[in-house]
């Protein structure tokens, strides 16, 4: 099932469309790409997430906050029937 995403969704619906998507995880002095269908491979879940290109420049931390913390308009969830 397609669920379409906005701002008027709840919370949870929110904070799992930021975790399903390609970003920077950016620490105290490093910086690495997340790419969350690999993380899920490693456990044995092959999800149906598209992979996007991401650039591999250094993003300094305000850049990959401002990235990550981009509003979802126009962004759709694949949810699997169970």
């Amino acid at each position: 099932m397609w669920v379409p995403v906005d701002t008027d969704f709840h919370e949870e619906f929110i904070a799992f469309a930021r975790c399903a998507k390609v970003s920077k995880l950016v620490g105290i002095d490093c910086g690495e790409d997340y790419f969350p269908n690999r993380l899920a491979s490693q456990f044995g879940l092959l999800q149906g997430v598209v992979t996007c290109h991401v650039k591999r420049s250094s993003l300094s931390k305000e850049a990959a906050w401002d990235e990550y913390n981009k509003p979802l308009d126009e962004l759709t969830l694949y949810i699997p029937s169970r």
